[in-house]
């Protein structure tokens, strides 16, 4: 019996099917009119089946500690800035974080002035920037542009995962809590404020990533605009409720004209994208995405990744497996012309099979299993392994042997 496992017919056709998948990859990646298609490959994961089509979005309820202003994108960024801060300073939030283009002073000297004052009187207030800018800043002054407006000003990067650009293909997946810059550490604009509204859920997060040595993050997502409270500015100048912000985390950013239009520009693809495979347009707005991020951090809600390398072995696994399984059909079984069929549903039941417990494994346990590669695996198995036996039946002759 072990002997029909064990072999060097089966060893062998392990070894062809992945030295064949292993090629496949390197041509794809070398001939340029397949790089949408290997863009859309190595883009995609099982998991973002779950989470635009599976998993019960709208049961997740809104998250009531984040309120989200959009400006809108009619108004200069410095305009928008000033006017949101002279509500809110009159409201008492608890944290504001401010993610819009103000680095450079505004044009209109009296703006300029009056968005200074405000700044300065605003408390727990969060600027973003980003990480090339802080790069950039000189090492002696230790202070970005934003320190114009406020000497001792909380500064935090919004970049999101490094092949992450706004509205590019890449889905947005993952974020840095932190970057070490010279002897400083850096926080991300999320983590922030995070840290200055609940400075414990801060602490977690910088303790999770101390104990598992890792420098990014995986987004859990909550949900879209609609998990959040979000008003626009305009609507805030006709009836503002200063109840609506009190105690409160408020993010002010641009989503469009207006955020139901969902049309303006700062869009980002997300794993809630209606066509997880292939590309819609993208889905939701950067300052959403930061919010997401918060909304995860207060709650500990985080997804645990699993190693590369055991998405590696459970291929070579099934790649094994499947050779030895098949081996035993073509060379010992009377299948004959039903070989094809038989390999088919069976591929077809391991594949079902393997997706069912990677998203049992996320919904349950928070488990993020990139299987990607071992379903290629299996679903390339049957046609590569009986090609390679075929030609093995037909120049080696003893190849038989183990499964007679």
């Amino acid at each position: 019996m072990w002997r029909k496992i064990f072999n060097w017919t089966v060893l062998s056709g392990t070894l062809f099917l992945i030295a064949i998948i292993w090629l496949l990859q390197i041509i794809t990646t070398n001939l340029s009119f397949l790089d949408v298609v290997e863009e859309v490959l190595l883009d995609f994961q099982i998991s973002d089946i779950y989470y635009s089509k599976i998993r019960d979005n709208a049961a997740l309820a809104p998250d009531d500690r984040i309120v989200i202003i959009n400006v809108g994108e009619n108004f200069p960024a410095h305009m928008a800035a000033l006017a949101t801060l002279e509500l809110l300073n009159e409201a008492s939030p608890k944290v504001i974080g401010l993610n819009l283009d103000i680095a450079k002073p505004a044009p209109d000297e009296m703006i300029d002035s009056l968005l200074r004052l405000n700044i300065q009187k605003a408390s727990n207030l969060v600027l973003s920037t980003d990480i090339e800018t802080i790069k950039n800043t000189n090492p002696t002054q230790k202070a970005t542009a934003l320190h114009y407006y406020k000497d001792d000003a909380f500064i935090g990067f919004k970049d999101l995962g490094s092949n992450v650009k706004r509205n590019g293909f890449e889905t947005s997946r993952f974020f840095s809590p932190f970057i070490p810059i010279e002897d400083t550490l850096i926080h991300s604009f999320a983590l922030q404020i995070t840290a200055l509204y609940d400075r414990e859920a801060a602490q977690n997060l910088k303790k999770r990533h101390d104990t598992q040595q890792q420098s990014a993050e995986l987004i859990n997502y909550r949900g879209n605009w609609d998990k959040f409270t979000v008003v626009d500015l305009d609507d805030m100048f006709q009836d503002f409720d200063p109840d609506l912000v009190r105690n409160k985390i408020v993010l002010i950013g641009t989503m469009g004209e207006s955020f139901i239009d969902q049309t303006g520009s700062d869009r980002y693809y997300t794993p809630l994208n209606d066509s997880p495979i292939g590309r819609n347009n993208p889905d939701m707005y950067g300052i959403v995405v930061q919010a997401n991020i918060i909304s995860m951090i207060l709650g500990s809600n985080y997804l645990i990744k699993v190693p590369s390398y055991f998405s590696i072995i459970i291929a070579i696994f099934f790649a094994y497996f499947n050779a030895a399984i098949f081996a035993n059909w073509y060379f010992s079984s009377g299948y004959g012309t039903w070989y094809d069929v038989i390999t088919k549903v069976f591929q077809l039941i391991e594949i079902i099979i393997l997706v069912f417990l990677l998203l049992q494994a996320l919904e349950n346990f928070n488990l993020q299993i990139d299987l990607t590669f071992a379903i290629v695996v299996i679903a390339l198995s049957g046609d590569l392994l009986e090609m390679y036996f075929s030609l093995l039946s037909n120049t080696v002759e003893k190849s038989s042997k183990y499964f007679q």
